[in-house]
């Protein structure tokens, strides 16, 4: 369990990079609430972004992204709008999901990042 945190945050931090040279200013780093936890808000084009990270070793698994299940999306559904909630100055604004899949080599390196970008978010 300990390894997949560590995977995870350093997986994050490479999204974090990523979004920054795509113009992309960071919100909010893994804002945490009785909901769940997201991991990266951030905005460009003055629409707020909630981006899921996910990142692997290898496929044995399936590719980062397989990650994501409907069941997963529900659950970011009811974070994301807590923290809409929670943020007054968000209400009135565009929203999207965004996932970013990352595949790390065995250096840890980034061997593979894929951005798919405005899952569908119906609240």
């Amino acid at each position: 369990m300990y390894e997949n945190k560590v995977v995870g945050s350093l997986g994050e931090r490479y999204a974090a990079e990523y979004l920054v040279k795509k113009n992309f200013k960071i919100i909010e780093l893994n804002p945490n609430s009785r909901w769940g936890e997201l991991d990266i808000v951030a905005e460009k084009n003055n629409i707020i972004y909630f981006i899921e990270v996910k990142t692997r070793k290898d496929i044995r698994h399936g590719r980062p992204y397989e990650g994501v299940t409907r069941t997963k999306i529900q659950h970011l559904r009811r974070t994301i709008a807590h923290y809409i909630l929670s943020h007054k100055t968000l209400q009135n604004r565009k929203f999207q999901l965004d996932v970013i899949g990352i595949l790390l080599d065995q250096h840890d390196v980034v061997s593979e990042l894929r951005h798919y970008e405005n899952l569908e978010m119906k609240m």
